[in-house]
C-alpha cells in the first residue's frame, strides 16, 4: 500500500516522496499523472509497495514507543 498526497507543504516525514508514497502539488494534472503511472506500470507499483513496506517498519508499535520514551527522558534531563 502506498500513499499519495496532494499538498503545497513539503514534509516527507511520514511520506517519503517517490519512497512507496508520493507528495504531489495540490494540481489535478500532476495528481492524476502519479495515480495514472501506478494504475498501468505494474513494474514500478510493484517497486513502490516494496519500499512502502520498508519505510513503514520505522513506524512500529516498538520504535515509535522508544522514541517518545527518549524525548520524555531528554525532557525530564533538560528540567532537572
Amino acid at each position: 500500500m502506498f500513499s499519495i498526497l496532494s499538498t503545497s507543504i513539503n514534509d516527507d516525514v511520514l511520506i517519503r516522496n517517490g519512497y512507496g508514497g508520493f507528495l504531489t502539488q495540490p494540481d489535478i494534472k500532476e495528481f492524476t499523472s502519479t495515480v495514472k503511472r501506478l494504475l498501468l506500470d505494474v513494474e514500478f507499483r510493484r517497486e513502490q509497495s516494496i519500499k512502502a513496506v520498508e519505510h513503514s517498519q520505522q513506524f512500529s508499535i516498538g520504535d515509535v514507543t522508544n522514541r517518545l520514551l527518549d524525548i520524555y527522558e531528554d525532557a525530564l534531563r533538560a528540567k532537572n
